[in-house]
């Protein structure tokens, strides 16, 4: 697989479906319906597809292609390489003997077995364990058809993971519920996001807690994370579900109770699985920071969850006192009770009706005791709308304007919700993390001339804030557009500028006489700022935070976790090379420059480049591998050193996570002073620059990098440059001004 991964470019996504001709003509499974679940949750698709010349499939091969073609379904063929996070194999029979030409490699992947006393013979269990080893990261899950397949496949695979193929369609009527196999066994469901550090710690705590109850599982609507995956032979203490990417609601209604660490604050899945849990009734057990949110349909909680509260959670669910809890419930229907939060938690806004459960607080009646770690829930009902903020980017050369209010996002207080508008291709990103966004097209991107594009920008800029309603708008770019300073003077909300420094010296400052028509501007800090010489480092306007970065550095991954997720080998020596926004700035020369002193090292290396790269200024048969990943940042320890443009994200970033770098400035940047920031690092030990104020050149810069006791000396210095994240300081200044707005 690790030979696999290092190939260059190879295709990635996010379901894999390996299929044959046999396989559609079977009357247990749906693949157009499944294929349609997948995509309406967001997946990407794409199928390998094996047939044999004279099929009597033809035509439901070619109804397929033609369907997954409409649909936007890749299709691979002989000789693709593909990168998965979830196979699915149909056609498991044809798979191990007849192969399929797609090279692949796989996180997870699921064999469905049709008929289950296939695999009574256990050459041939052992054949798809084989498989499965040589393709995918994890062991094998078994898909049944049914329950009593399912049965019978657990006799026969009993230290696997199996479960119901929720996805079977027969009789042409799909089902989708997740069902428990025992009554009598406790669910308490929780979050995940693999990008929380913390949230993982926090879930692996739970999981060790319940592993001494074994009536009690802790269950995920996820692919089982590695972290918090059973020991072979081990008690299942943990259950992921990866293959219902769109049956939020049924999975929910399985559940007992949900719980939701502190933690779990600093993502957004957990929004849409609270809405679920109240439609379904399922009890919630929260931070006290969402009682305002929530209000009186939930039970609350301070600080962390400690053993004793899951306790008395655990206790409360045994037979004879859930039966007691569920014996004396109230039910609330008519308009939902938290106003407008409804848009915020994903549910629909109006008059919609909600019939949950709600758990008495009496413990006579069967709630929570008192003398829990459980706060009791308040009474009474507040139509307490949730604030909103909306952040806005320029397109900029990369993605750095909207990296920098994703990070502030992602640290708004509990009861602020976000979204984007952005000018930037990439602004889909904030999807992954929860965000609703609008993408404008740049006056570049549609070919037009300024005065026509200003005309469209004003009209879909206000449009878009009709729909976001936000209290908020919270602009980053250098030149606010003739549409924002408008509705600067006429949309009712606050506006804020994000303005980082480091404007370069020759830089008017006629864009700053703008920033009286904004509420405020926040100044990101820059470690470099004592060789700021344009026009921000005179100004005295704003409110001024430490250097903003996307990822704290408890939610990077250890060396050995990142290595670990790129397939790198632990001992080896690696690097990479980042340098930006290519289109704006000729890099081929330094690129080449760079791998030739890399191989002419004496000891090894391996190197990195970033994908836009490899994709348009380096030549295809270079020795080198390609990533594309985002964020970088988690994965940054992974490297010994780095070759990094100077912009403000990765600057700072490389120097929060303590990663020697060589500073390569970008020399065509409108605005940023990307030179005086790489000969601050220079000048105090921050890593070396190759630069028009340097006398280094690249071959010298490679031979100090590569030394181990360089590069240790330079982490000593970086440690003396630490810094906390502004995110926090900007996002809490955000935040009170959302709830400052009276409407």
């Amino acid at each position: 697989m690790t030979a696999l991964i290092n190939k260059i470019n190879p295709l990635t996504g996010d379901v894999l479906i390996i299929v044959s001709d046999a396989s559609l003509s079977s009357t247990r499974t749906d693949l157009k319906s499944d294929i349609n679940l997948f995509l309406s949750a967001g997946a990407s698709v794409s199928i390998a597809l094996t047939y044999k010349p004279d099929s009597a499939s033809t035509s439901s091969i070619n109804e397929l292609i033609d369907f997954g073609i409409r649909s936007g379904c890749l299709f691979l063929g002989k000789g693709d390489v593909f990168l998965a996070k979830t196979t699915i194999v149909y056609s498991t029979e044809e798979l191990l003997s007849d192969g399929i030409e797609v090279q692949f490699s796989t996180d997870h992947i699921a064999y469905l077995i049709e008929e289950p006393d296939w695999i009574a013979d256990g050459a041939v269990l052992e054949q798809i364990i084989t498989h499965s080893e040589t393709y995918a990261r994890r062991s094998p899950i078994f898909l049944g058809t049914s329950n009593d397949d399912l049965k019978i496949i657990r006799s026969y695979a009993p230290d696997h993971r199996c479960a119901l193929w929720n996805f079977l369609n027969s009789d042409k009527q799909t089902t989708v519920r997740q069902r428990k196999p025992s009554t009598e066994e406790f669910w308490l469901g929780s979050t995940f996001d693999d990008n929380n550090r913390q949230l993982g710690i926090d879930l692996k705590k739970i999981s060790n807690v319940i592993a001494s109850n074994h009536e009690a599982r802790l269950v995920l609507r996820t692919a089982l994370p590695s972290r918090l995956e059973n020991p072979r032979g081990g008690k299942e203490t943990v259950l992921g579900f990866p293959f219902v990417p769109s049956s939020e609601d049924e999975f929910i209604a399985s559940l007992d109770s949900y719980i939701m660490p502190v933690s779990a604050l600093d993502s957004n899945h957990w929004k849409s699985e609270i809405s679920a849990c109240l439609r379904a009734g399922v009890s919630l057990f929260l931070p006290e920071q969402l009682r305002p949110i929530i209000e009186d349909r939930a039970y609350y909680f301070k600080g962390e969850i400690t053993r004793k509260l899951l306790s008395d959670i655990l206790d409360n669910s045994q037979p004879k006192k859930r039966e007691r809890l569920g014996g004396d419930i109230g039910v609330i229907s008519g308009r939902n009770n938290f106003g407008e939060t409804c848009g915020f938690l994903g549910l629909a806004k109006g008059e919609e009706k909600l019939d949950g459960k709600l758990y008495s607080t009496d413990p006579s009646n069967g709630g929570i005791d008192p003398a829990s770690e459980v706060s009791k829930i308040g009474s009474g009902v507040r139509d307490r709308a949730v604030k909103k903020v909306c952040f806005v980017t320029s397109n900029g050369a990369g993605m750095g304007h909207l990296t920098r209010l994703l990070a502030v996002a992602r640290r708004l207080d509990p009861d602020v919700a976000a979204s984007f508008i952005s000018l930037s291709q990439a602004c889909g990103v904030v999807a992954e993390y929860g965000y609703d966004f609008e993408y404008l097209p740049s006056k570049g991107d549609l070919k037009v001339d300024g005065p026509e594009w200003n005309k469209y920008f004003n009209r879909k800029f206000l449009e878009a804030l009709d729909r976001f309603s936000p209290d908020v708008v919270v602009f980053d770019g250098t030149w606010p557009y003739q549409g924002i300073s408008k509705a600067v003077q006429t949309y009712p909300a606050e506006f804020v500028w994000m303005r980082r420094g480091m404007w370069r010296k020759e830089i008017s400052s006629t864009s700053m006489v703008r920033n009286p028509n904004f509420s405020a501007v926040i100044a990101p800090g820059d470690v470099a700022e004592a060789y700021d010489k344009g026009p921000t480092q005179r100004a005295i306007d704003a409110y001024k935070v430490d250097p903003i970065i996307v990822m704290d550095e408890s939610e990077v991954l250890d060396r050995n976790e990142a290595r670990k997720a790129l397939a790198l080998d632990k001992d080896a020596n690696v690097m990479l090379i980042t340098l930006g926004a290519g289109n704006i700035n000729k890099i081929d020369d330094d690129v080449a420059e760079i791998i030739k002193e890399v191989r002419d090292l004496k000891e090894p290396w391996e190197i990195l480049i970033t994908s836009p790269l490899i994709s348009n200024n380096i030549s295809q048969d270079i020795d080198v591998r390609s990533i594309s990943i985002y964020p970088l940042a988690k994965y940054a320890k992974a490297f010994d050193f780095v070759v990094s443009a100077t912009g403000y994200n990765s600057y700072h970033e490389w120097l929060a996570y303590k990663i020697p770098t060589l500073w390569i400035p970008n020399l065509r940047t409108i605005t940023d002073d990307q030179i005086s920031r790489a000969m601050f690092a220079h000048d105090n030990g921050l890593g070396f620059a190759v630069a028009p104020d340097s006398s280094m050149g690249i071959g010298e810069a490679v031979q100090r990098l590569a030394d181990r006791t360089t590069r240790s000396s330079i982490v000593d210095i970086m440690h003396k440059y630490s810094f906390d994240n502004g995110a926090y300081k900007a996002a809490e200044h955000i935040s009170k001004m959302a709830k400052d707005v009276k409407r």
